[in-house]
């Protein structure tokens, strides 16, 4: 389930400055949604090719990998080169207070 926010985070600084768009995911509370709204249809996906041979969610960047964007320092975060970045879960309750300062930290706001 791609939304427009996910679409608009992959475009790095051209989308949203600084942490806004972290932030944006980590408020967008996945858990409640899918419970209220679509009966736990979902599963959340943490990756763009979760259940394919392409995914690479969970494994750390090969060195061919870190080869190739080794002249653009700082462009991918170290969580996710070492394979342990996780989309923020949420208790469901759709009461966001911990999430909410968190995502302000995130966002320096």
């Amino acid at each position: 389930m791609l939304t427009l926010y996910e679409v608009a985070l992959t475009r790095g600084s051209q989308g949203t400055p600084g942490g806004v768009g972290e932030s944006l995911a980590i408020m967008f509370d996945f858990e409640w949604i899918n419970h209220n709204l679509f009966d736990d249809l979902y599963t959340r996906t943490i990756s763009f090719f979760d259940n394919s041979d392409l995914a690479s969610s969970g494994a750390a960047a090969s060195l061919a990998e870190r080869a190739l964007i080794a002249p653009y320092p700082g462009a991918v975060r170290d969580d996710i080169l070492e394979g342990r970045w996780k989309p923020y879960v949420t208790d469901g309750s759709g009461r966001m207070i911990t999430g909410n300062s968190t995502a302000a930290s995130v966002a320096a706001i």
